[in-house]
């Protein structure tokens, strides 16, 4: 079993090269190699690809881009039929390494070098549909509309032959293509384009329900800002559906807040029936800070971040030794649910606020897989810490927890 894993990222596929085209230091060139050997530089640009993929697994961001970097190094010194394949790969993990650190352009630039790349490998519609569908991805991150919209757009072409191999990448770039109109205040394509992603999501969902939880997601927020409550509502009972199908592939707190906010009490029962279960408590300093309600981030800004796993209004110093120190307890917690549940496994997000003195005055907990008494364990862990007095007079963490069985862990195609 593991604890709050994260999903992994896709591996990259590498077809041969046309020996014709190869690497040099100054970029792509047609000129006829000297050797058609393996030089000791392409080992090492391999070997460095290995790594910095294993590094990235493991999240260990650091590592994964020193290797990279030095893999690219040595695939430009080496004039052979590889390097644009293995360049491709290299870049794309600096690309999924700027993604996760928030540094969405930048992200988005190292994709562009990775489509160059593999458009001199010859890898096709399918590797280059997915590297402009992360493109476009990292600039509607960056609130470049345009720029989104040229990629993306060129993901939706892909047709023929190729569209079921990818129907996945193809549903994902109506989905952005939707938010993409939303920010731009383009509601007819907006609603357009969600009716062409959803079905297309739908068929793929077994293998990566997130893309459909997120495009689902996507249109719950849009009818719910434009008036549509009944709209809203049966969508966000969609996403609570396939959470419970799927509780590790579906992120479902900020919905099931606006579910509860759009429904009222009435919704407990359809929640509880599809196994998610709200907790909350708070103390009466709750109420003096005026933090009776803890209420989720909107689900698109103008300019959305990647959600991270601690979320600071002001700033706990000791935030992340007393979120670590906290995890023995929630182990503890779930040995208490296979007690009970042998084959219990799913995910808590809690949400805190933490007061002027470090004490912890209002979590919510919503819990998906779990029972009511896993979520009231974990959350009441949280309640009971002690955190540093955080600048600024208060602060709000996240702790998402989750507990499964290794061979649940799934990767995502479109991770951030």
């Amino acid at each position: 079993m593991t604890f709050a894993c994260a999903a992994q990222p896709p591996a990259h596929t590498v077809e041969p090269l046309p020996s014709s085209v190869h690497a040099t230091p100054n970029g792509p060139s047609s000129e006829t190699p000297r050797e058609e050997q393996r030089p000791q530089a392409l080992d090492e640009a391999t070997r460095a690809l290995r790594a910095a993929e294993q590094a990235l697994r493991a999240r260990r961001f650091d590592e994964a881009e020193a290797a990279a970097k030095a893999g690219i190094e040595a695939a430009q010194r080496t004039p052979t039929r590889d390097a644009p394949g293995t360049l491709t790969a290299l870049y794309r993990i600096l690309g999924f390494v700027g993604a996760e650190r928030g540094k969405n352009a930048e992200a988005a630039a190292e994709f562009s070098q990775a489509l160059a790349w593999s458009e001199r490998a010859n890898q096709g519609p399918i590797a280059q549909g997915y590297l402009n569908l992360l493109m476009g991805r990292l600039e509607l991150l960056a609130c470049d509309f345009d720029k989104a919209r040229e990629a993306l757009d060129r993901v939706v072409q892909i047709e023929g032959p190729f569209l079921p191999k990818t129907e996945i990448d193809v549903g994902l770039a109506w989905a952005n293509l939707a938010e993409v109109d939303a920010e731009s205040a383009r509601d007819d394509a907006a609603r357009a384009n969600f009716e062409r992603a959803i079905p297309l999501l739908q068929r793929t969902a077994s293998t990566d329900p997130d893309a459909l939880g997120h495009a689902l997601h996507e249109l719950a927020w849009f009818q719910a800002r434009r008036g549509q409550r009944r709209e809203a509502i049966q969508t966000l009972e969609q996403v609570v559906e396939l959470a419970s199908r799927f509780p590790f592939g579906v992120h479902v707190a900020s919905d099931v807040t606006k579910y509860q906010e759009l429904v009222g009490p009435a919704g407990d029962v359809f929640l509880a029936s599809h196994g998610i279960v709200v907790w909350r408590r708070s103390t009466p300093a709750a109420a003096t800070a005026g933090a009776s309600r803890i209420n989720p981030p909107p689900s698109s800004a103008r300019c959305p971040k990647p959600a991270s796993t601690f979320v600071h209004h002001g700033q706990a110093s000791n935030a992340e030794h007393v979120v670590a120190s906290m995890r023995p307890s929630f182990r503890g917690c779930y040995k208490n649910e296979l007690s009970t549940r042998t084959n219990a496994e799913g995910q808590i997000r809690m949400t805190g606020k933490i007061d002027a003195d470090g004490s912890v005055i209002e979590v919510v907990a919503i819990g998906s897989g779990f029972s009511p008494a896993m979520v009231d364990c974990a959350g009441s862990q949280f309640m009971a810490a002690k955190f540093a007095p955080p600048e600024g007079g208060g602060a709000s963490i996240v702790i998402p927890v989750t507990f499964m069985f290794q061979d649940h862990t799934a990767a995502t195609r479109l991770p951030f």
